[in-house]
């Protein structure tokens, strides 16, 4: 069971360094290559969508990675 001082402790505010957001930029830089090949070579459709919208969340769990070093 979560404690308060865990509930709190997921939702604090936390910034990057300047070395993980120089990190982070390259990661999002490498993801927006990607999804243009995704959008550029693939048909307008849900799947499609689904993979730019996993990348998305490829972008999100990576940055959540980069926050865990500040912990």
């Amino acid at each position: 069971m979560l404690s308060e001082e865990e509930v709190l402790r997921r939702f604090a505010p936390i910034s990057l360094t300047s070395e993980q957001n120089a990190r982070l930029e390259q990661l999002k830089a490498s993801a927006a290559e990607l999804a243009l090949g995704i959008f550029n070579n693939t048909k307008n459709s849900r799947e499609q969508a689904l993979a730019l919208t996993k990348l998305e969340e490829v972008v999100f769990w990576s940055r959540a990675a980069l926050l865990i070093e500040n912990q």
